[in-house]
């Protein structure tokens, strides 16, 4: 099974089980052992996903049509003889191109 890994904020995780552990009782006691494993753990070196799209900027060289791809998100030109196909993953911010937030 091919899952993707999943990320949560620590710090919303802690709070809530900051606040079960304020009840007192027996899910208290748990909260508590929770609350203290979340914070004996490494966080994950993860980044959020910045999504954004290609837009085609065509223009006319000398009587040869070409084209670029610009990224919705950085502004960054990507020639078309660099990709003849435009990629998956903006080459100098990282975006991913999939028409998302950005794009």
């Amino acid at each position: 099974m091919n899952r993707k890994a999943e990320y949560i904020e620590r710090r919303q995780l802690i709070e809530a089980l900051a606040t079960a552990a304020k009840g007192g009782g027996y899910p208290s006691n748990i909260a508590k052992y929770v609350y203290q494993v979340c914070t004996d753990l490494p966080a994950a070196d993860a980044a959020p996903v910045i999504h954004a799209s290609w837009k085609i900027i065509c223009f006319d060289k000398a009587d040869i049509f070409d084209y670029s791809f610009r990224c919705s998100n950085c502004g960054q030109e990507t020639p078309r003889k660099a990709y003849p196909i435009s990629p998956d993953f903006c080459p100098n911010c990282g975006a991913k191109m999939d028409g998302g937030e950005h794009g």
